[in-house]
């Protein structure tokens, strides 16, 4: 780079014994160093998901480069304020191809041509699942049981993201071995009252549990939350 814009010039002697020295010379213009070469194009994976951050790999250059610059783009457009080595799909890419452009820098030389990675599909953030099962209580102590004309409550568990639409369903185990687990109609709050009323729904002996599911707009809907159960008694 130095050596732009001169005229470099070599010149070559010969001699041999009884004859003359000769002498020959040629020149050529030294003119702009030419940027770094792509040889292996950048890549951002195979999968993209809200939620799951994309880094790029740069690929493999000509020349070392000694810096890169990235502009991320969705359906081709560049995404505003996308220039990091990284990016995370949000809901409103789900269906558009994601796509980033790496431009590789080297002290002395030109920027390169932008490079870009293939384009990747983004989808639905992974499923959903709590790290912690719902629990149970009644008059705010954890409880094995409850007597009739008591009600139970229910947390939601532990949830691995924010901003969930959470839901409750009831369920109940008779003392018919043939049967198991059955939604109790209409029993989709937080809290359960055990109307000694409502046989067929409330005796003692029979077996209460919550069922709790977790959604999330822009996410796939995981495996439901399920408590231990608790036991009726009079």
């Amino acid at each position: 780079a130095a050596d732009e814009d001169r005229t470099l010039t070599v010149r070559t002697t010969g001699s041999k014994a009884g004859l003359p020295t000769a002498s020959s010379e040629a020149s050529v213009e030294v003119g702009p160093p030419l940027p770094t070469v792509n040889l292996t194009a950048p890549s951002i994976g195979t999968t993209a998901r809200v939620g799951a951050k994309l880094t790029v790999s740069t690929g493999t250059w000509l020349l070392k480069p000694t810096g890169f610059s990235y502009q991320w783009y969705l359906n081709g457009a560049a995404i505003q304020g996308a220039t990091a080595s990284s990016y995370t799909p949000i809901i409103a890419d789900i269906g558009g191809d994601i796509s980033v452009a790496v431009v590789a820098k080297k002290k002395g030389f030109p920027d390169s041509a932008p490079v870009w990675s293939q384009a990747v599909t983004v989808e639905p953030g992974a499923a959903i699942t709590a790290s912690k099962a719902p629990a149970l209580s009644v008059q705010g102590k954890s409880a094995k049981t409850v007597k009739l004309g008591k009600t139970v409550s229910a947390t939601a568990g532990t949830w691995p993201v924010a901003a969930l639409s959470i839901s409750y369903q009831w369920q109940v185990r008779r003392d018919d071995p043939d049967v198991g687990w059955v939604d109790l109609p209409g029993a989709t709050a937080k809290t359960l009252y055990l109307d000694p009323d409502a046989e067929s729904d409330f005796r003692a002996g029979y077996l209460y549990r919550v069922v709790v599911t977790a959604e999330r707009v822009g996410y796939r809907t995981g495996p439901a939350a399920i408590s231990a159960a608790i036991t009726a008694v009079p």
